[in-house]
C-alpha cells in the first residue's frame, strides 16, 4: 500500500509522520537514525522491531581498521583478505551509541527484541503487523534492512557497469574459506580495484577510460589490488 512504507535509503518526508505511529525494522545505524528523526519530528509512537535477542554491542569491523591492518592489508593474498572480511561482515555491526541514545530518551519509543514479522495486512488507512511477539498496528513502516553493492543500479555507472571487473571475476574462494560454505555476495560483487583504487575492465573487455574513475566509497575497503599503495589519508 503506497504511502505506508519506505526503505531507509528512500527520501522520507518525516514531517508527514507527525502524530503517526511508526514501525522501524532493523537495529543498525540507519534504523536508529530514522527512528530518532521520526520521534524528533513529532511521531506519536515509534516501535523498533529487532530480530535478534539483543542489540549488538561490539563492532568487530573496527578490529581491521587499525593502521597496521590498513597498511598491510593490500599485501595479503586474496584468500586471507576474504577470510578477514568474511568474518567481520558475518557479525552484526552495532548501531552507534549516540544514535541509540537519541531514540531511547523518548518515552514513546519502544524496542522489541526477538521480534520477527510473520504477516502484514492492510487495515483501513494503516497496517497490521503480526509478529512473533503479537499484533502491532501502525501507520507507516520504515525498513532499515541494510544495503547492497550493485553498481548496475547507480545511474551514473549504468552505461558501462557491465564492463567493470569484480572480485568474483578474478577470485573464487575455497568452500572452507566461506562461512557455512556460502560465498558472500557482497564481497563477490565488490569491484576489483587497481592500486590507485581505479575501476578495471573485465578480461577481454576494452574500456581504457575506466582507469580515470576511482572508487573511494564503501566497496573500496574490500579489495584494492596488490601493488604500490601510497598513504594518502585513506581510512
Amino acid at each position: 500500500m503506497r504511502g505506508t512504507r519506505a526503505h531507509s535509503a528512500d527520501m522520507i518526508d518525516f514531517r508527514e509522520l507527525r502524530e503517526k505511529q511508526v514501525v522501524v525494522i532493523g537495529t543498525g545505524a540507519a534504523a536508529m537514525d530514522n527512528a530518532a528523526t521520526a520521534l524528533e519530528q513529532g511521531a506519536a509512537r515509534v516501535d523498533i522491531l529487532i530480530r535478534r535477542k539483543d542489540i549488538p554491542r561490539v563492532n568487530k569491523f573496527t578490529g581491521i581498521g587499525s593502521q597496521g591492518v590498513v597498511q598491510g592489508f593490500v599485501n595479503l593474498p586474496d584468500e586471507w583478505k576474504w577470510r578477514f572480511l568474511g568474518g567481520t561482515l558475518s557479525a552484526q555491526t552495532p548501531p552507534p551509541r549516540p544514535s541509540v541514545l537519541r531514540v531511547s530518551q523518548y518515552p514513546n519509543a519502544f524496542f522489541h527484541l526477538d521480534c520477527q514479522i510473520e504477516e502484514i495486512a492492510v487495515e483501513g488507512e494503516g497496517l497490521e503487523l503480526t509478529t512473533s511477539r503479537g499484533v502491532l498496528k501502525t501507520d507507516f513502516i520504515i525498513a532499515a534492512t541494510g544495503f547492497n553493492v550493485d553498481l548496475s543500479k547507480r545511474p551514473e555507472l549504468q552505461v558501462f557497469s557491465d564492463r567493470i571487473r569484480f572480485w568474483k571475476d578474478r577470485f573464487v574462494p575455497a568452500p572452507d574459506n566461506c562461512r557455512n560454505g556460502v560465498i558472500n555476495s557482497e564481497l563477490a560483487n565488490s569491484p576489483d580495484l587497481g592500486s590507485a583504487f581505479e575501476f578495471q575492465p573485465k578480461v577481454d573487455v576494452i574500456c581504457p577510460d575506466l582507469r580515470n574513475i576511482h572508487c573511494f566509497c564503501f566497496p573500496a575497503t574490500r579489495v584494492p589490488r596488490k601493488g604500490q599503495w601510497r598513504h594518502s589519508g585513506h581510512q
